[in-house]
């Protein structure tokens, strides 16, 4: 705000250029951040969703490591006895199906994923069962490592991620309510010491109706919500004497 009305106000009138002040206004960008905290306390499941994808970042990328390893290490079993070693050779068909799927280790290793994300790999292992019955025990060796064994795992470490991300949430909701109960306290202490214009540390109704007509002490009840009222109403149910 400042450097557009020095802009527009001082700098234009007297016909002095400053791109760069105009460039600088680029600036109120950064109101952006209000939003961005209006969303957490008012979107609080998005918020949760956008901060487990950020918090996940590091297991996804692990998650891939240990994905590399498993594909390299049936990828380089399965170019062996599929590929190299030519049992499948006799019969066109299956030769064919290994040439295209099974040919490199490479090649091995985006046939075995196809087949982890359970992609039609039925089709491939059945011709290869006609031919010798062992290459059906292999890929049910390598589904039960990597879908039902790695891929859970995976599951239950981003589950497990996802509820400590929630609890240190909680955690910060509970000390931000803890702030606003002490902002509250400090506030009403400060309204009453205004009201207490005599210092004796008690308040008589005489006060505090010379205390509402002050502006500055108006003001903080009605920041509390509190009308002259609602006032009246709260000095009648307190007063005892």
């Amino acid at each position: 705000v400042s450097l557009s009305v020095l802009n527009a106000w001082i700098l234009g009138p007297l016909q002095i250029k400053a791109d760069f002040l105009r460039k600088a206004t680029v600036l109120r960008i950064l109101r952006l951040v209000r939003i961005a905290r209006s969303v957490k306390r008012r979107f609080k499941e998005m918020w949760q969703l956008l901060r487990g994808l950020v918090d996940s970042f590091e297991t996804l990328v692990w998650t891939y490591v240990m994905l590399f390893c498993v594909l390299y290490f049936f990828g380089i079993v399965a170019t062996m006895i599929f590929g190299k070693m030519g049992f499948f050779d006799d019969v066109e068909e299956t030769k064919e199906l290994v040439k295209e799927n099974f040919d490199s280790v490479i090649l091995s290793m985006f046939t075995l994923f196809r087949v982890m994300t359970l992609d039609s790999w039925a089709d491939l292992s059945r011709p290869l069962a006609k031919v010798h019955i062992w290459a059906q025990f292999f890929f049910v060796l390598f589904i039960s490592v990597s879908v039902f064994l790695l891929m859970n795992l995976i599951t239950a470490v981003i589950v497990d991620q996802a509820f400590m991300a929630s609890q240190k949430d909680a955690d910060e909701i509970a000390a931000e309510r803890e702030k606003e109960k002490e902002a509250a306290e400090k506030e009403i202490r400060d309204i009453f010491t205004d009201i207490d214009i005599d210092g004796s540390g008690k308040i008589d109704k005489k006060e505090l109706g010379e205390a509402w007509k002050r502006k500055k002490v108006r003001k903080k009840f009605h920041t509390i919500d509190i009308t002259k009222n609602d006032l009246l109403m709260l000095w009648e149910a307190l007063d005892t004497v």
